[in-house]
């Protein structure tokens, strides 16, 4: 009962930005739960290391290209359909510029909003009608603690996310009646590449002093959540943000 309570047999999962960790780990949790996977990466090493890191036999399907790109959406929606139609999204396009609120700059808004909101947009928006032609979805965005509270030097970041997880609930409420669930995951630090130098650095001890757990997230620790908002042990869930922050919101409130 508790594998078919989790099973994704049958079901079609495209996960945009699968060629940094986080997407990754979404990819290889979807495989090994049954299900079949279209990964989108716009980094081409990257995505090539990603693919080569799942099975050789396994049911993916790896695209090149920016989720800003137009094209490129379509093109991840033809593949979709293509296979069935999308019946898993997850939004895990994401970068970060840091920078004192006083040296940012219009463009670097600009183009953090264009990666971390304006393409989850896109991509949602092209993939919907085929979950609401089944009747069925599960949409998962990635948003982070900076979703809901300030973070010194991501101001930037922050508005993207926070939009993010506004996206995310007014979704949910508009999509309901499909039977489409709108989740979110709402991460503190994730020790990934993108995230190692800044935590392992001189404020390593500030930043963990503030976690109760004591340590940073890894990617490992996402792969639960994924599960869990992917499967049907979810599906009475919609419109929240699955806080895995190590009890640093909580311990701080």
């Amino acid at each position: 009962m508790l594998e078919d309570l989790f099973s994704l047999d049958g079901r079609l999962a495209v996960v945009t930005g699968a060629s940094g960790a986080i997407g990754r780990e979404a990819a290889r949790v979807f495989l090994a739960l049954g299900a079949t996977v279209v990964m989108t990466g716009r980094t081409p090493e990257h995505l090539d290391e990603a693919r080569a890191s799942l099975p050789a036999d396994a049911p993916v399907t790896a695209l090149l290209g920016d989720a800003r790109d137009a094209g490129h959406v379509a093109e991840i929606a033809e593949t979709a359909a293509a296979q069935g139609g999308a019946d898993i999204l997850v939004n895990s396009v994401g970068t970060n510029i840091r920078k004192p609120l006083l040296d940012a700059t219009n463009e670097d808004m600009q183009f953090l909003w264009d990666v971390n909101m304006a393409s989850v947009w896109a991509v949602t928006q092209a993939l919907v009608p085929q979950m609401v032609e089944k009747g069925y979805g599960k949409i998962i965005n990635m948003c982070s603690i900076g979703s809901f509270i300030g973070l010194e030097l991501k101001t930037m970041y922050a508005i993207t996310k926070g939009a993010l997880a506004q996206h995310t609930r007014s979704a949910a409420v508009e999509l309901a009646k499909y039977g489409i669930r709108v989740n979110g995951i709402a991460p503190g630090y994730v020790d990934t590449p993108m995230t190692h130098a800044w935590i392992h650095s001189e404020r390593e001890e500030q930043f963990l002093s503030a976690i109760p757990l004591r340590r940073f997230a890894q990617v490992e620790d996402m792969g639960g959540a994924f599960a869990y908002l992917a499967s049907r042990a979810s599906d009475h869930m919609t419109g929240q943000l699955l806080v895995l922050d190590g009890g640093e919101t909580i311990s701080s409130a």
